[in-house]
């Protein structure tokens, strides 16, 4: 008896030597051009105590044997196609060992095993250049493939993900994520807490109750379903979720839930037979409800009073989606007062200009700009009236985030609009202050070019504060148009003695309009009402000409006359047919 419980214990120990050593990540194919140089296969010690690894070898995937050598606990060892290549991209700081001539890793995908001296397979997987849920980032396109937890199987194709850790190296246009000899990064697809199968025409499980916090996964075992949670479907729902428009195949959709209450959802194409909920326990968190005047207070810094206060806020829709990805709005209340709204999440519902929302977030300041990230929107109704603009004579923190108007503005230096895709910025003048216009992504002005002569400026109030993200938040005052109808080009006279000399008829003309002045003129400049130089004559100190008009479309257009002593003035015409 003795004997034998001696032998239990020996092979006890041995198992747990063995099981303690795994296979931990995989670089089969690098982005390299002719021979892979930069193959590696990483071992990890997860266990509790050191192994000696003399002996120890690869039984399948590549030669190589290890010499008198010990892995400490949580360690890493990394055995390479070629040691020398290896260490002039990833250094010299990891253990490193050369495969044996002629061995290397298939780069379409085959078993690896890793064997005790006895020939004990210890830790196995058999991977694959993309198939049986392998990940195309692995193939060739910079990214090694990583264990994600040594506690799970090393053989499961879900334990495995594509590294994330950008290593700062650039091979053929690719960027390397990998991380030999240290923690891996990858993130693997989570076990559901609970599994709804879609088929025709049902939901197994249709009802459903988890807990705050835990993952949903629906299949699609047969048919074209999809699922819709969204709030556009079902308003009471206290967030979205959804797998987009129905589709065949095998699908999935994973949806972990963060907020306790009752969600529906159902398939768009069958809605009559597949309805489900879902009903997610916890604890309901007591958001507050303010109005966007209680939260815009900031101290005499520019510091908001409310920094990270959560809470709902209600106010229309002002301005169009100034973010590519996410959302960035401007909302205001009936009482006028605005706060900006910021999401990077592009499946928050986009609302438009007149709708008025409920939103869920926490207060914020980007570069002094007060905002709420939001987390949830509601659209509560659409077309709603705005308000009119505040006339002002100058921008600071009142005119933050609300709907103003400046008056008698032109365009300091044309050269400033250049039509960047991204926003570009304008110094506008009234004669004595300057101002910043920005004309952010997505605004339509409708101008090709600076606008030209005089015009009134409708827009919202922002602020992009030079002090960055450090108080005091004090200047970077701006206002921002939201579309063409924001500007309103005048006649702009420019000296009042000249304009009383120069006569223009008619103003609304269909085929010929003449221009007759009392004193020599030097030029005149007919421009659309976006801003472009549409005909120019030359008057040579001339007192009378015309216009042919007939090539011109109906509509707006501003003469530009300037007189021989550099006299301007701009008038309005209309052209009709």
């Amino acid at each position: 008896m003795k004997k034998l419980y001696l032998f239990a214990i020996l092979l006890l120990l041995a198992y747990s030597a063995q099981s303690q050593i795994v296979i931990s990540e995989i670089m089969y194919n690098p982005p390299e051009s002719g021979t892979d140089s930069l193959e590696y296969i990483e071992l990890q010690n997860v266990g509790s105590q050191p192994v000696q690894l003399q002996g120890w070898k690869f039984a399948q995937g590549i030669n190589f044997t290890f010499p008198d050598f010990t892995l400490g606990v949580g360690e890493y060892v990394v055995i390479a196609v070629k040691l020398s290549a290896f260490q002039s991209v990833f250094g010299t700081g990891t253990t490193v060992f050369q495969m044996e001539m002629n061995s290397a890793l298939n780069n379409g995908g085959e078993p690896i095993a890793f064997a005790d001296p006895d020939g004990n397979v210890v830790s196995s997987v058999t991977y694959s250049n993309g198939a049986g849920g392998w990940y195309a980032e692995a193939d060739g396109n910079g990214a090694s493939l990583e264990l994600c937890d040594p506690a799970n199987p090393v053989n499961d194709v879900d334990n495995w993900g594509p590294s994330t850790n950008d290593t700062g190296i650039t091979l053929n246009g690719k960027t390397i994520f990998a991380s030999p000899g240290s923690a891996n990064t990858s993130v693997c697809i989570s076990v559901p807490d609970a599994t709804v199968m879609v088929g025709d025409f049902f939901f197994t499980p249709a009802d459903i109750t988890i807990n705050v916090g835990e993952t949903v996964l629906w299949m699609n075992t047969g048919g074209t379903h999809n699922v819709n949670g969204t709030q556009t479907t079902f308003p009471s729902n206290p967030e979205s979720f959804s797998s987009g428009n129905p589709a065949g195949g095998s699908w999935m959709l994973e949806h972990t839930f963060e907020i306790a209450g009752v969600y529906n959802y159902r398939c768009d194409l069958h809605s009559g037979l597949m309805q489900g909920t879902v009903t997610v326990m916890g604890d309901v968190v007591d958001i507050p409800t303010y109005t966007i005047g209680q939260i815009r207070g900031v101290n005499s810094e520019g510091v908001a009073d409310s920094l990270g206060v959560e809470a709902y806020v209600e106010g229309i829709i002002y301005g169009v989606n100034q973010r590519e990805t996410g959302l960035q709005y401007t909302m205001i209340n009936d009482q006028g007062d605005g706060i900006g709204l910021f999401s990077t999440n592009s499946a928050i519902i986009s609302p438009e200009e007149g709708d008025l929302v409920r939103v869920r977030g926490v207060v914020e300041q980007f570069r002094g700009l007060l905002q709420l990230n939001i987390s949830e929107l509601e659209i509560l109704s659409s077309g709603n009236m705005l308000l009119d603009p505040i006339l002002i004579d100058e921008l600071n923190e009142q005119t933050e985030s609300r709907l103003v108007q400046l008056v008698s503005l032109t365009v300091v230096d044309p050269a400033q609009w250049t039509n960047a895709p991204g926003g570009f910025n304008v110094t506008v003048t009234n004669g004595t202050d300057n101002f910043i216009m920005r004309i952010a992504r997505n605004v339509n002005t409708g101008f090709t070019e600076a606008p030209v002569g005089t015009f009134d400026l409708v827009g919202i109030g922002g602020q992009f504060s030079t002090n960055a993200n450090v108080p005091p938040y004090n200047d970077g005052y701006q206002i921002l148009p939201r579309y063409a109808a924001d500007f309103d080009l005048m006649v702009g006279v420019h000296d009042n003695l000249f304009d009383s000399q120069v006569n223009v008829y008619p103003t609304l003309a269909k085929d010929r309009i003449y221009i007759e002045s009392q004193v020599p003129l030097q030029k005149v400049e007919l421009f659309n009402v976006f801003g472009k130089l549409i005909d120019f004559k030359d008057l040579s100190n001339a007192q009378k000409q015309w216009l042919e008009l007939n090539n011109y479309t109906p509509g707006t257009y501003l003469l530009k006359i300037t007189g021989a002593e550099s006299q301007v003035i701009t008038k309005k015409i209309m052209v009709q047919k």
